[in-house]
């Protein structure tokens, strides 16, 4: 059952780790050709700024849906978890997909 989890687990995780660098990329390469200024620093501080609030309402949230319950016996906060998760992950691509630079 863990390989199967850990399954489920390996697109989220590379969207996560791989797509914020490769779209970093091409909005830069677009910011340079439309104003010719190079703000890469920009970018970076902020999409740092963005990740880093973002990991602490996740940490806020995830914690909080635990409390529904996380035993064997009530797994409720579980299950609202991976829904969410798996609903946040869609929700991510569905906005990705109209992303303004088309390559």
């Amino acid at each position: 059952m863990g390989f199967v989890a850990i399954g489920f687990l390996a697109l989220p995780s590379a969207a996560l780790f791989v797509l914020p660098h490769a779209i970093y990329a091409d909005v830069v390469d677009d910011d340079v050709k439309r104003t010719g200024a190079r703000r890469e620093g920009v970018y970076a501080g902020t999409g740092r700024l963005i990740m880093r609030i973002g990991t602490a309402i996740f940490q806020v949230v995830f914690s909080l849906m635990l409390m529904l319950g996380k035993t064997p016996d009530n797994y409720t906060g579980v299950i609202v978890n991976t829904f969410m998760a798996a609903g946040l992950f869609l929700l991510s691509a569905l906005v990705l997909s109209f992303h303004p630079i088309n390559k």
